[in-house]
C-alpha cells in the first residue's frame, strides 16, 4: 500500500511538474509573438512619419502587458520577455520603414542617392552616435552590473523593473546632454546587458 502510494504522489507531482513547464512555455511564446509584432509595428509607423527611433515613446513597451491573462502568473516574467521582443521587432520595423520613407526607397542604409559613401560629396551621412552615448552606456552597464550580482548574490530572481535606475533611467544624465529620452533608452540598453552579465556570474 505504501509502494502504491508513493507512486500516486509521484505521478501527481510529475503531472504538476510537466503542467507548470508547459505553462512557462505557452506564456513565452504568447510575450515574444506579441512583443515582436507590436515593436514592428511601432518602429515601422516611427520611421516613416520621420521620428526619432525611441522606444519610451510607446505604452505598449511600457506597460509590457499586451496579451497577457491571469492564468500566466508570472506577470514579471511576462513583462521582461516582451519587451526583449517588442525591442528587437521595433529595431528590424525601423530600419525597414527609414527605407520607405519618399526619396528614400531601395537605398541601401548609409548610402546617397549617388551611391556615395556616408560623409562623401553625394553620399548621405551615417548617424553619428551623441556625445552622452558613451556615458549612457558605461553608466548603464555598470549600475546594470552591481545591481545584478546583487540580485544574484541575494537569491532574488531576475527582474529588471525591480530598480529604480533602470525604470528612471536617467542616471549620469546632465542638462546639457539635450535629448533626455534617447539617453535613456541607450542606458536602458547598457543597463540590460550589464544585469545579465552581473546575474549570470554571480549564480
Amino acid at each position: 500500500m505504501r509502494q502504491r502510494g508513493r507512486k500516486v504522489i509521484w505521478a501527481c507531482l510529475s503531472v504538476l511538474l510537466f503542467s507548470g513547464m508547459l505553462l512557462a512555455q505557452g506564456y513565452a511564446e504568447v510575450a515574444r509573438n506579441t512583443g515582436h509584432r507590436d515593436g514592428l509595428e511601432k518602429g515601422r509607423n516611427d520611421a516613416q512619419q520621420a521620428q526619432s527611433s525611441n522606444l519610451d515613446r510607446h505604452d505598449a513597451y511600457k506597460d509590457a502587458d499586451h496579451g497577457y491573462r491571469d492564468s500566466f502568473r508570472n506577470k514579471n516574467a511576462y513583462k521582461q520577455t516582451y519587451r526583449e521582443a517588442f525591442r528587437r521587432g521595433y529595431q528590424v520595423g525601423y530600419n525597414e520603414g527609414s527605407l520607405r520613407r519618399p526619396g528614400e526607397r531601395g537605398q541601401r542604409p548609409g548610402v546617397g542617392p549617388r551611391g556615395g559613401s556616408p560623409g562623401s560629396p553625394g553620399g548621405m551621412r551615417g548617424p553619428a552616435s551623441p556625445a552622452y552615448a558613451q556615458t549612457a552606456g558605461n553608466t548603464g552597464n555598470r549600475d546594470g552590473r552591481e545591481k545584478g550580482a546583487n540580485d544574484a548574490r541575494q537569491g532574488k530572481s531576475y527582474n529588471l523593473d525591480r530598480h529604480d535606475y533602470y525604470k528612471d533611467a536617467d542616471h549620469g544624465y546632465r542638462d546639457s546632454f539635450g535629448n533626455k529620452e534617447d539617453y535613456k533608452r541607450l542606458y536602458r540598453d547598457a543597463f540590460r546587458r550589464g544585469y545579465t552579465d552581473g546575474y549570470r556570474q554571480r549564480r
